[in-house]
């Protein structure tokens, strides 16, 4: 009975983790995305992506065209395409978070989120 106990707590304590983890995904994007100088938004963007480093996670970005087309930005460049906005696929653990409609106000700070 004590093992059961234990790890339905363990289970109850990874859950509420894991959730309090998406949710500070979200306000992290909700801020990013609202961004109203480009100083503003480089902040944002390392207080993001040192938060997905945080919490052991990786991302697939994405660039969506004028024309509705999705480039890879992991693999793809945008040199010769102007992106409209930017989604990000966050994955940390067993979970995801789907971040979407980021529309940078300057193209070039999408790589910083690629520094080391």
């Amino acid at each position: 009975m004590r093992l059961k106990n234990t790890l339905l707590i363990t289970f109850f304590s990874l859950s509420l983790l894991s959730c309090n983890s998406k949710k500070q995904l979200e306000s992290k994007w909700v801020k990013l995305t609202s961004a109203n100088s480009e100083q503003v938004e480089i902040k944002r963007i390392e207080q993001l992506s040192d938060f997905i480093s945080k919490i052991d996670g990786h991302f697939k970005m994405n660039g969506i065209t004028q024309s509705k087309d999705t480039l890879n930005l992991l693999t793809q460049r945008k040199d010769s395409v102007k992106i409209d906005h930017i989604n990000l696929l966050i994955y940390w653990k067993e979970n995801s978070f789907h971040a979407k409609n980021w529309k940078p106000i300057n193209q070039d700070n999408i790589y910083l989120f690629f520094r080391e």
